[in-house]
Formats: structure tokens, sequence, C-alpha cells
């Protein structure tokens, strides 16, 4: 395996195929979350920690619409900047949902993830809206 991870989950299936084309023609590795991973943490999902014994993981609730994401693992400066500029250049619709693996959020699972990027958004919309 690459060391180079890109977790990913997305509704369209046209824009999956186009960001899992990009992962193959940067010789990244992509995994897929599975529904049934929604609430997984982030870090055993990248295979760089193990489950903790007796963690239970919830589920979505059926027809869930689960939001796209990205999560860049051991990615790097580098690798980041080149798989972001291909995205953009290979005109891939933009995914607001999108962070790389840190020590805190390996923790989290990707639901938590996304909730935490919904609030980090909201919090900048608040403050731009209060300097106008």
């Amino acid at each position: 395996m690459n060391n180079a991870l890109i977790l990913y989950h997305f509704g369209d299936p046209v824009k999956k195929s186009r960001v899992m084309a990009l992962c193959r023609e940067l010789g990244l590795d992509s995994r897929e979350l599975a529904a049934s991973e929604w609430f997984v943490p982030l870090g055993v999902l990248a295979g760089t920690q193990t489950i903790p014994p007796g963690l239970p993981f919830g589920m979505p609730s059926a027809g869930a619409n689960l939001p796209d994401l990205i999560v860049f693992c051991r990615l790097g400066d580098e690798g980041l900047d080149r798989f972001l500029a291909a995205y953009k250049q290979a005109g891939i619709p933009v995914t607001m949902n999108k962070a790389i693996l840190t020590p805190t959020n390996a923790n989290w699972s990707a639901a938590m993830l996304v909730r935490e990027l919904d609030q980090e958004r909201a919090a900048i919309t608040r403050s731009l809206r209060s300097r106008q």
C-alpha cells in the first residue's frame, strides 16, 4: 500500500468515479467509506490505530443522506498540493468537507468530523457577517 491514502464518500457516482480515477492517476491509494463505517474512528479506517475493545459503533439511520467527504491521510504538504491542484484542474465539483487526518481527529468518526467542519464553517460565516 502506498503511504498516502484518500478516504472518501460521495453521493454522486460520477464524482466518485472521477476522484477514484484521479487517485489512480496520482498513484494514491483510496478507500470509499461505507455507511457502516460512518461512526468508526478515522484512524482505524486509515490503518493508523486499532479498534478499542468493546467500542460500540452506531449506524446512520436508514436512508440517511451522508455528506460528501474527503480525508487526506499521510499525504504530506506536497502531495496535498498536488492532489488539490489536479482535482481543480480536472474540474471535479467542489467538496466542502475536506480534512487532513491529525492525531486529534483520528479518534473521531466521519460523522463527528463532518459535524466539526460544519461548526467551523458556520463560525467563519458568522465572523465574516459581523465584520460587514
